[in-house]
């Protein structure tokens, strides 16, 4: 388990979170756990079916919120958050990149890179325009630009997702399996791209993944198999 330090980007706090069923018993996920992650850190979060990681990277994204505890992103006390803060910090802050990308089809590649900027009250069109060509373009789609999004491969669909979460310019890159629907050709070059978002841009990003031997290419392994109580 890794001690918060002063240096934490990300902080989970002696967390614990726990659902009710529908006959009143308690299924815990978290007791008391805590994690510290330094900015421009690529973490990446392994253990078995079950054991958490999507709660967990829900949690960091404010998706899901603690039973108990504090998690902290950039000194701010996301917990205390009412539901509007929350989702301004979910928009500008987080980009999501899941495992069945969640695109939208009958739409361009462009367009569903923009959708988010699109959810803001106002924005710079030619601004978030231009950006979503230099992004497509370092991810190495820009030629794909005015593709319907059903006629591009399913390598190339993850890397409109990691696009799209990139749009906003977020802080911190929650992958959620990003990999997990890729062959392992694919599953390394999109790899590869988190990894260089990382260490060319300075973002942040947590990684849940089942592929062992990509997450031993991260700066650190949280293996909730072991941190579980």
């Amino acid at each position: 388990m890794h001690k918060i330090n002063n240096m934490s980007f990300v902080v989970l706090d002696n967390i614990s979170k726990w659902y009710l069923e529908s006959n009143g018993s308690k299924v815990v996920v978290f007791r008391n756990f805590s994690l510290s992650v330094e900015k421009g850190k690529f973490v990446s979060v392994v253990g078995e079916s079950g054991s958490g990681k999507t709660t967990l990277l829900n949690i960091i994204g404010a998706i899901d919120s603690v039973s108990e505890g504090s998690v902290y992103v950039n000194g701010v006390n996301i917990t205390n958050m009412d539901e509007d803060g929350l989702s301004e910090f979910r928009n500008t802050k987080v980009g999501y990149v899941f495992q069945n990308h969640f695109l939208l089809k009958g739409f361009t590649v462009l367009e569903n890179v923009i959708i988010p900027v699109m959810l803001k009250s106002s924005y710079n069109r030619i601004k978030v325009l231009n950006r979503a060509k230099e992004l497509l373009d370092f991810l190495g789609i820009g030629d794909k630009i005015h593709r319907n999004i059903d006629e591009i491969s399913g390598g190339e669909r993850q890397r409109v997702s990691i696009a799209r979460a990139l749009i906003n310019d977020p802080d911190i890159i929650i992958a959620d399996e990003p990999t997990g629907n890729l062959d392992p050709k694919n599953s390394e070059i999109v790899f590869s791209l988190f990894y260089n978002l990382v260490k060319s841009m300075g973002k942040t990003c947590i990684m849940a993944t089942h592929n062992m031997f990509l997450s031993q290419q991260t700066d650190y392994v949280i293996n909730l198999d072991f941190n579980r109580s």
